[in-house]
């Protein structure tokens, strides 16, 4: 049975990764659900880039750098105040806006003003130069650059008066629209929505959602999906801000049941937030929320899953035992470590307990995203030990064998 594609609804028999939060903004989260002409032609081009050139992202962007790794990534990103204008202060002054690599920020530099040279009655001619006072070198490099611009000789200009005047109040305001920016935080909405959800492919929302992206186009009557609830805003603000350590270039995909409302997913995209509602049903999760971080610099992620460990396979070293040995254990098959309670001791080199119960090795265990296993709703996460670090026992024989690696299998509560 061939696989099917979530935005679709078609079997396919090629399927691409599929960032979740796109890679042009640092996303590392993949999925492999969305067919190549999904992924490439509709969503990519249409959906991803309208988020990641969107010019507030751009604005984040610039700042902390984040571009996608590989071919691409030597590309520098653009500043999102080029094209937009000239920028004036509040007394009328032009600037343009650069940006300082070594600060990491955007600075003003005003733009060269030449007034042309007047007569005067007693002072001869006059004339004006307005120019940023970091390209101010000497007198001599002014008066070339004046009589340059208006044919004169240098000579002719006898005297120069300097004003410094202090860099004047700049406010600079960046504006982009909406929609691609709702359609870019709906596409991560309801991709990590239907990577965790996988019945949600059968909800009336999740169809809808699926022609809105893969048409780029919100219509009339769709608008009102889009509407925001300022109570769901509120809550989702004040989750986000209570996150530890949470900084502007996390993203983060937030999935939460709401009682009376539905199932919504919050978005974070640097410090923009957005919310919507993905289903009016409140039965998807079993678990109060599913969460993940995306570190845009670093092009990693963590995911916040409530999680049980069910089961683990132990591996011993059994190089150094008898061939009967050998084989009695593995007939045992893992049975012969335990005691009659059904728990399996942990020993070190000398025969005493320092566990109880092997799973008790998992406590402070850190479990990495590349361990899991969305789809079977599981991780498995393999941990090798050094050898003579712990023991289990054989009690039928009553001796020691090293443990050399153990498989922890966690169940994924949502």
């Amino acid at each position: 049975m061939k696989k099917i594609c979530i935005f679709c609804r078609e079997p396919k028999d090629n399927f691409v990764p599929e960032h979740v939060f796109p890679a042009a903004i640092g996303g590392a989260f993949v999925i492999l659900n969305v067919c190549d002409v999904c992924n490439k032609e509709r969503l990519g081009k249409k959906i991803d880039d309208g988020l990641s050139k969107n010019k507030i992202v751009l604005y984040y962007r610039k700042i902390f750098d984040v571009k996608r790794k590989g071919i691409l990534g030597d590309r520098s990103i653009q500043n999102p105040f080029k094209g937009t204008g000239l920028h004036s202060d509040k007394d009328g002054n032009k600037h343009y806006i650069s940006f300082n690599d070594e600060k990491k920020e955007f600075e003003p530099t005003l733009v060269p003003v030449f007034e042309k040279p007047i007569p005067h009655e007693k002072e001869g001619w006059v004339g004006k130069l307005t120019i940023p006072l970091k390209h101010y070198k000497s007198d001599e490099e002014v008066k070339e650059l004046y009589a340059k611009k208006f044919g004169l000789n240098p000579s002719d200009i006898g005297r120069i008066e300097k004003e410094d005047n202090p860099q004047k109040e700049l406010n600079l305001t960046l504006s982009a629209p909406n929609k691609s920016f709702m359609l870019g935080c709906l596409k991560i909405a309801y991709e990590f929505t239907m990577t965790f959800v996988p019945k949600y492919l059968e909800d009336p929302y999740s169809k809808l959602f699926a022609d809105i992206l893969l048409n780029n186009t919100i219509t009339d009557n769709q608008k009102s999906y889009f509407d925001y609830d300022n109570e769901v805003r509120e809550l989702f603000t004040k989750r986000i801000s209570e996150i530890k350590d949470l900084r502007a270039f996390h993203h983060i995909a937030l999935l939460k049941t709401i009682s009376g409302k539905g199932l919504y997913c919050a978005v974070k995209i640097f410090d923009w937030i957005y919310a919507i509602r993905i289903s009016e049903k409140e039965d998807y999760l079993k678990t109060n929320e599913l969460l993940i971080i995306n570190d845009s610099i670093q092009q990693a992620f963590w995911i916040n899953i409530p999680t049980k460990l069910t089961h683990f396979k132990i591996t011993t070293d059994l190089a150094n035992l008898p061939r009967g040995q050998r084989r009695a254990i593995k007939l045992s098959k893992g049975i012969g470590y335990k005691t009659k309670s059904g728990s399996i001791p942990v020993f070190n080199q000398n025969g005493k307990i320092i566990h109880k119960h092997l799973q008790d090795l998992a406590k402070d265990l850190q479990i990495a995203p590349q361990y899991y296993s969305h789809f079977d709703k599981q991780i498995l996460v393999p941990v090798e030990y050094k050898n003579g670090t712990y023991y289990v026992k054989y009690f039928k024989g009553n001796f020691l064998i090293p443990v050399q690696r153990v498989d922890y299998v966690y169940e994924l509560l949502y």
